[in-house]
């Protein structure tokens, strides 16, 4: 093989397995996937009303007299913040999932990214369905048990892209920590078995970055690098953008208090980077030439 042919097979990198899920598997998952995407939509749809219920009684006398004042009603804010951002970055996950389903299904990692779309944008990173839970608790178990696979398979997605291989090793262990630790935080939240918040937490956070780095590093080829890149890019913009309009929130005096409005804008953008995610996971899974990353990451530095 000459020197070009190596750059060439670096540039490709690693052969798709022949046959990566066998026709009875495929037509197995493929009709989960549907199932799981109608229970996930039905849910959300019919926690629509109670979400907007939530959205309009929160409001105090004094807010409802602030939005009339800049001309919003109670009728809008309700369904904008409660109703709306919710609603349309869970579309925006489902969109994504759905297009990486349908091109991509036939391998198990765009299918896993897939799946994880699904359930952790609609069940666990955004949605109505809570509400609907709230409202009626014998949609509790379903709507948690959701969240829960929701919050694991974005856990593992992270793990595991691109090439469905724990790298390192030990991070399955990991996985498992993590799975466990879900369960107490979900199913147990405030009980002396909910350890997964504080520390912790953010230790978790920097785990999957640490994973998808690491591997960048060790065992990537060059077009695994490029989807890396894109992943954590996607990951990165959204943890720092959410974290300062939180961070902002409470140590800017003058934003502790913000008012209705205020609120509207801190949750528009909070949702905005959110939907970045999902975004930035299609593009890394479905672009075979993938888009300059390292011109946009120097331009969004600068």
């Amino acid at each position: 093989m000459n020197q070009r042919s190596k750059v060439l097979e670096l540039a490709r990198g690693p052969a798709a397995p022949p046959s990566a899920l066998r026709r009875s598997r495929l037509i197995f998952f493929r009709a989960a996937w549907v199932v799981l995407a109608v229970i996930v939509i039905g849910l959300n749809v019919a926690g629509i009303p109670y979400a907007y219920d939530q959205a309009a009684s929160v409001l105090t006398a004094e807010n409802a007299r602030e939005l009339r004042e800049l001309g919003i009603s109670r009728e809008f804010y309700a369904a904008y913040d409660g109703v709306g951002l919710p609603t349309a970055v869970t579309l925006v996950f489902l969109a994504v999932a759905a297009v990486v389903f349908w091109r991509r299904s036939e391998d198990p990692m765009p299918l896993l990214g897939s799946f994880t779309l699904l359930v952790f944008g609609g069940a666990a990173g955004s949605g109505t369905m809570h509400e609907l839970a709230d409202a009626h608790p014998a949609f509790w178990f379903p709507v948690n048990l959701l969240d829960y696979v929701g919050q694991v398979s974005f856990a593992a997605f992270f793990y595991l892209f691109p090439d469905g291989r724990f790298v390192p090793r030990w991070t399955r262990w990991l996985a498992a920590a993590v799975g466990l630790l879900f369960a107490t935080n979900i199913f147990f939240p405030g009980s002396v078995l909910d350890l997964f918040r504080g520390p912790l937490f953010i230790v978790f956070i920097c785990s999957l970055l640490f994973a998808q780095v690491y591997r960048y590093r060790r065992t990537s080829s060059l077009v695994q690098r490029q989807q890396t890149k894109w992943v954590v890019f996607g990951f990165v913009v959204a943890l720092v953008g959410f974290s300062v309009v939180i961070v902002l929130g409470l140590l800017v005096p003058a934003l502790r208090d913000p008012g209705p409005l205020g609120e509207l804008v801190g949750d528009t953008l909070i949702y905005g980077f959110i939907s970045l995610i999902p975004l930035s996971i299609g593009v890394a899974i479905l672009r075979n030439r993938l888009w300059d990353i390292d011109l946009l990451i120097n331009r969004a530095l600068v």
